[in-house]
């Protein structure tokens, strides 16, 4: 899912192309791998170098939806499904996978909190959370 180049837009244009609006009482739907890769970005401490930091991360999950229960939001998660049937996104997939690797081979003691990588089931971990939470979570057939 996503919009390649989306988030750097909105950080740099965010005053010219955005408005603001209250969420409080409405029904959002949420782009649940970015989502899952954001949260884990942007938590503060969470470690992937030594088995993932799991429920650290689960934490800031629930923490997350904890606050759009608080204003009445009602979320709807999306997760990405299986490629297509034509292998149209195997060679993006393949870069993806070399890149994680390469930046796996690349972590060591000194750059473990600062070189972050995504752990390997952190998208389930998201899922889970959401349902013990009481949500559900929706997974399309295949990428959209």
């Amino acid at each position: 899912m996503g919009v390649r180049g989306l988030l750097t837009y909105v950080q740099e244009h965010a005053s010219a192309a955005l408005e603001w609006h209250k969420l409080h009482g409405r029904h959002v739907i949420i782009d649940g791998n970015n989502l899952a890769f954001t949260i884990f970005h942007d938590g503060t401490g969470l470690n992937a170098a030594f088995g993932g930091d799991y429920d650290k991360y689960a934490r800031y999950i629930e923490d997350f939806f904890k606050r759009l229960q608080e204003c009445e939001v009602t979320c709807h998660v999306v997760m990405d499904g299986g490629q297509p049937l034509n292998n149209k996104k195997l060679r993006t997939v393949r870069q993806r996978v070399k890149d994680q690797i390469s930046s796996a081979l690349r972590l060591n003691p000194k750059n473990q909190l600062t070189n972050k990588l995504f752990p390997p089931i952190g998208r389930q971990v998201l899922e889970n959370r959401k349902k013990i939470m009481g949500y559900s979570v929706k997974t399309v057939d295949f990428d959209s």
